[in-house]
């Protein structure tokens, strides 16, 4: 952040590490199980596993303080009826254990905050699901928020070949479920209620993440044009940036309007890294202390910038992505 490294090669950087360490807690827990439960039986659960990430590490771009979006998923074609039970028993097993080492408090402190809950039916639905299982669920039953959610997924852990045939079965398949307008919809009351719960706006001083025209308003216009568009392709670019690249070399999106938002977007994420590593916890909320947030100002801008600067910066930043999007929500296609 202060030696001249680019915001995106910190958070692959970032995103690369939690990979290693996901694959590492999963292979520690198949081998845990190997001497509870039969050994043909986790081995052939092993090879047929696998781990996939959305959000912020499925489009490899993790913050320092990012929660890592899990679901897990068995391509199960080989299990009898008879070893039902023992896999799903293995499985639960395996999963209680990585989530364990990952999550749990110690005197170091702990790995990840892992959310299992964009599985299907959330933290209702069972803990892992099976490959044709989980490809029925987009097929049918997921909102538009999930299958938004998709365009990030990817497999970082486990059997990878099956992660990568369930997200293009799933995603690409499920994405013509919604009209444009259906996606619109959706896309405009889910920021609004988000808006709301944060109690104010970006200007205002508090959340940079949720509140109006900060970076969920342009995460969710970009991954709007994504799933929307009738050309399938742009759906193959998980990260924000390279997706603002992608929709601006094709059109999607006019040059000034991807630069725009590119020079907010890396903005944000890079007081969001700011926050973070000042606090050394989740937050995206500005400080409320005059001290604290003078500072933040000369570590965003120089060793001359005040408070004010830092608000103005904020301020511009809002009004041009509330602009954009709305330039686009409103009106639909912003080259028409």
């Amino acid at each position: 952040l202060m030696l001249n490294v680019t915001l995106r090669s910190i958070t692959k950087e970032l995103s690369y590490l939690a990979e290693a360490i996901i694959s590492a807690a999963l292979n520690h827990a198949w081998q845990e199980m190997r001497a509870s439960f039969d050994l043909d039986l986790v081995t052939k659960c092993e090879e047929n596993f696998c781990v996939l990430a959305l959000g912020k590490l499925g489009a490899s771009e993790l913050n320092y303080s990012s929660d890592i979006d899990l679901i897990a998923v068995l391509d199960d074609h080989w299990v009898s009826q008879e070893d039902k039970k023992s896999v799903a028993d293995i499985i639960e097993a395996v999963l209680k254990k990585f989530l364990s080492d990952l999550t749990e408090y110690t005197k170091d402190g702990f790995v990840y905050r892992v959310d299992f809950n964009l599985r299907p039916y959330g933290s209702v639905g069972e803990l892992f699901s099976s490959q044709n299982a989980l490809i029925q669920y987009y097929l049918e039953s997921a909102s538009a928020w999930e299958i938004q959610a998709l365009i990030k997924a990817r497999p970082v852990a486990g059997c990878w070949p099956i992660g990568f045939d369930v997200v293009y079965e799933a995603y690409h398949k499920a994405r013509t479920r919604f009209s444009l307008e259906e996606y619109k919809t959706y896309i405009k009351s889910s920021r609004k209620e988000a808006i709301r719960r944060s109690g104010l706006s970006v200007t205002s001083g508090l959340d940079i993440k949720n509140g109006e025209g900060g970076i969920r308003d342009i995460e969710f216009l970009v991954q709007g044009i994504q799933v929307a568009s009738s050309d399938e392709s742009t759906s193959n670019v998980r990260a924000t940036l390279d997706a603002l690249s992608m929709l601006s070399d094709k059109k999607i999106l006019k040059k000034k309007h991807s630069k725009g938002l590119r020079d907010c977007y890396l903005f944000y994420r890079r007081l969001e890294h700011m926050l973070q590593l000042h606090q050394d916890r989740q937050t995206h909320a500005l400080p409320k202390q005059e001290r604290q947030l003078s500072v933040l100002s000369k570590r965003m801008l120089g060793n001359s910038a005040t408070k004010s600067d830092l608000m103005k910066e904020i301020e511009a930043c809002s009004k041009n992505v509330m602009s954009i999007r709305d330039m686009y929500f409103e009106k639909g296609d912003e080259n028409e």
